[in-house]
């Protein structure tokens, strides 16, 4: 057994598919999956085990959301989509200010089992590639959030090679996650 296999985050064989960032290949389309998430929440499916809910990208909750690319599933494109700008109908929001948040939001456009809910409380429950599609998503917007700004000049950087990157058209510096 290799050592990778044996860790939460790796192991799991998705195709990360670096070569097609920033390609049209890198952009949704028709057919494509996504997994969604929601100020810093993943949707899952709660059945008899929770599951990461995927979804497709044309689904109209998605219209307004920011995209990333993660990879190739088995063939199929996979995404994570941001809809951090939708606001609840009861209007609960998670907690900035506490470690774990227990509060599920639910989104009607995903049905009556699927809730945005803090990804530890469920890491256990899922699989691998689950694991890693969630935690991949969630570091990469958490980056996007916390570093809007080049840190060589201080002007505004915008996304790069499906979201993977961050550019400044001021002074032409890229930046990236740290993976």
């Amino acid at each position: 057994m290799k050592l990778a296999e044996t860790v939460t985050f790796g192991g799991s064989g998705l195709d990360r598919a670096a070569h097609t960032r920033g390609t049209q290949a890198g952009v949704p389309e028709s057919g494509d999956s996504a997994i969604v998430l929601w100020r810093g929440r993943v949707l899952i499916e709660k059945l008899e085990d929770a599951i990461l809910l995927r979804t497709n990208v044309l689904n109209g909750a998605l219209l307004e959301g920011r995209w990333i690319f993660l990879g190739y599933d088995e063939g199929t494109k996979v995404f994570a989509c941001d809809i951090s700008h939708w606001t609840p109908a009861d209007n609960q929001v998670p907690d900035p200010n506490v470690f774990f948040d227990p509060t599920e939001q639910h989104h009607p456009a995903f049905g009556e089992d699927a809730v945005f809910c803090e990804l530890r409380g469920h890491m256990g429950a899922l699989t691998a590639r689950d694991a890693e599609l969630a935690a991949t998503a969630k570091s990469l917007f958490h980056w996007h959030n916390s570093h809007q700004f080049c840190s060589k000049c201080g002007q505004n950087s915008q996304v790069k090679m499906s979201g993977w990157q961050r550019s400044c058209e001021s002074c032409k510096a890229n930046h990236f996650p740290r993976t």
